[in-house]
């Protein structure tokens, strides 16, 4: 199911449950924790749309005041999941490896692998 119908009005059916899902993610977050995780979403992936749970995450994580804490790989989609496990960790991995402590992109990609839980060696 998609998060985004192509035309809203075209099925009723699939806009509500689309709107329900929104909800149901969100409906226990203060709109400022709301308003975060999509200004934060928007900086770091501007290009691509929100899902309820990648939001979710960036909610919880903004209202415990824990802006470390770590990933929430459930509340990904399948593709997301795939996403993370084939190109992102992988790609920080190497990073890590590849280039010195001092580098943004070694910082960087120690930061994700231990956002995710992974051991950054």
């Amino acid at each position: 199911m998609s998060h985004y119908p192509q035309n809203w009005t075209e099925q009723a059916e699939v806009r509500d449950a689309a709107i329900d899902t929104w909800v149901d993610f969100l409906g226990s977050f203060s709109q400022a924790a709301i308003d975060h995780a999509l200004t934060s979403h928007l900086q770091s992936s501007p290009r691509e749309r929100p899902t309820p749970g990648g939001i979710r995450a960036k909610a919880r994580s903004y209202e415990t005041g824990n802006m470390t804490a770590r990933g929430d790989r459930e509340s990904l989609t399948m593709d997301e999941q795939y996403t993370l496990v084939e190109k992102t960790l992988p790609t920080a991995r190497r990073w890590v490896s590849k280039f010195p402590p001092s580098h943004s992109l070694h910082q960087s990609a120690k930061q994700t692998l231990e956002y995710w839980g992974e051991a950054a060696e």
